[in-house]
């Protein structure tokens, strides 16, 4: 199956992605590849361990050298492909011919990266070519193939996706806003409850693009990243509670690893969404079971939280309790209990208050 550069399958497992510590600007690989790119001659090479390329070498002459961006640059002057270690510290052998198994699949058109396309399947290693004519420096990593970017088109694509999640993050506040009015009056629809799960896993999926965008950055992303985690402080986390709160018959697991294999297309479905979680009509009455309200108030644990829920079943049971049975719980003293019921008392009037302006 083709994958491109906005594949959104990276967690969890290893991708071109995660080469990208590798070759980010400011590391001295990133440098020697930026040297080659402009001279007038293109490059192959390799990054991994010989052993795992001994099906695809052919001929060439061992260096044995410490790795700089200088001696990379130079022995690209010469025909054939370069393999350098994996942890970038020595170059290996140059003049190399790569003899990947041709019955494997190839998009590329051009000798040069159709050998590198191969033997990156065939591999599994990190495979990288220079094109001479279109100076463009390509990545490839198992069946995955990434085009870098320069520094001006790496940063306007950032301030483009910084802008895009400024936004979304200002309506996704809304929707919040609005679901908390709608859980404490008892008045929330499988619909308010979607368009809140939309709006936060478009935001994460934003947040990705930016973090690959930075990764690829480098030198840089210690300071860009600050922006990042402004904008998505604690989303994934409220994403995770208000799943909790309305999934019917599946684990969070589940239901999140099947949020995540939907397609931008398949995200702005409500049927779909509501399938997953768990509903099979969309007029269905719903009462939320509470643990996104229970996780604001502080001196809640975690062991509370599902004390409470265990006695009280939902948040519509906890509005109405009164403090004597919130007392009976365990863990649950009559200090804490007061100060339940006037946080919970607290959060509505703040959420009245917020839909009025």
């Amino acid at each position: 199956m083709k994958k491109d550069n906005n594949s959104q399958s990276d967690e969890g497992k290893k991708t071109i992605y995660n080469v990208f510590k590798l070759i980010s600007f400011g590391t001295p690989l990133r440098e020697a590849l930026e040297r080659i790119n402009q001279m007038d001659t293109g490059a192959l090479i390799v990054i991994a361990n010989p052993k795992t390329l001994s099906k695809v070498l052919v001929g060439g002459f061992a260096v044995n050298c410490k790795f700089t961006p200088a001696r990379l640059s130079e022995l690209a002057k010469m025909d054939g492909a370069i393999i350098v270690d994996e942890k970038i510290s020595k170059i290996l052998y140059a003049s190399v011919l790569l003899n990947p198994n041709s019955k494997i699949q190839s998009r590329e058109t051009g000798i040069r990266h159709q050998s590198a396309e191969r033997t990156a399947k065939q591999t599994g290693q990190l495979v990288i070519a220079i094109s001479k004519r279109l100076k463009a420096i390509s990545l490839y990593y198992g069946d995955e193939k990434y085009v870098l970017k320069s520094r001006p088109d790496l940063l306007s694509r950032l301030e483009y996706s910084y802008n895009t999640l400024r936004r979304q993050k200002e309506v996704y506040a809304k929707l919040i806003n609005n679901l908390n009015v709608l859980e404490f009056t008892n008045l929330i629809s499988l619909e308010d409850v979607i368009f809140v799960i939309q709006r936060a896993e478009m935001i994460l999926r934003t947040e990705k693009t930016v973090k690959r965008i930075l990764s690829e950055l480098g030198d840089e992303e210690q300071i860009l990243s600050l922006r990042l985690k402004e904008l998505t402080f604690g989303i994934e986390e409220e994403l995770d509670l208000i799943l909790q709160d309305y999934k019917k018959g599946i684990t969070l697991s589940k239901l999140k690893k099947g949020l995540s294999k939907l397609s931008y297309d398949d995200l702005i479905s409500k049927e779909l969404i509501m399938n997953h979680l768990g509903y099979e009509k969309g007029d269905e009455r719903l009462i939320p079971k509470g643990n996104r309200i229970l996780k604001k108030i502080k001196v809640l644990s975690d062991f509370d939280i599902k004390a409470i829920l265990k006695t009280l079943q939902n948040l519509k049971n906890i509005l109405e309790a009164e403090q004597i049975n919130l007392v009976k719980i365990k863990g649950i003293g009559e200090k804490k209990a007061k100060f339940i019921k006037q946080e919970l008392s607290k959060m509505k009037e703040e959420a009245m208050l917020s839909s009025n302006i």
